[in-house]
């Protein structure tokens, strides 16, 4: 294997953000020490999987840290003239339970926009996919 360039944040209360973006669809095992001293829980195995719609992009700040029980909003980008209903947006959260989303009305073409509520703390994932 082979080592990916990450970055790491201090979210406060000895609480950090790792990020990484990875070259190639193939397992990753993360790997993280403070002071030399590898942290409890680590190493982790993340399965990337590979970009099958190279058409499609979520964007927005609600896709990186939210608020609980607070509206998240993020947008789809189709690059092509996708009505709402031609979008299938599920929200996991960390329990594995189904947040609902709803795809709102009244969008540029090509750029839907989504709104969830994660009622969990913690890493949420966003499948999307086009009917």
């Amino acid at each position: 294997g082979g080592r990916v360039t990450s970055s790491v944040r201090s979210l406060g209360g000895q609480r950090f953000k790792a990020a990484f973006t990875p070259h190639q669809a193939l397992p990753h095992r993360v790997d993280i020490k403070f002071n030399g001293e590898t942290v409890p829980g680590s190493p982790w195995h993340v399965n990337i999987m590979s970009n099958t719609n190279s058409n499609l992009s979520v964007l927005g700040e609600s896709t990186r840290l939210v608020p609980a029980n607070t509206p998240a909003v993020f947008e789809i980008i189709t690059n092509t003239n996708n009505a709402p209903a031609d979008l299938s947006v599920h929200v996991i959260a960390p329990s594995k339970r189904t947040i609902q989303a709803r795809v709102l009305p009244g969008n540029r073409t090509g750029v839907q926009s989504v709104e969830f509520v994660p009622t969990e703390v913690g890493t949420h994932v966003v499948e999307v996919s086009i009917n």
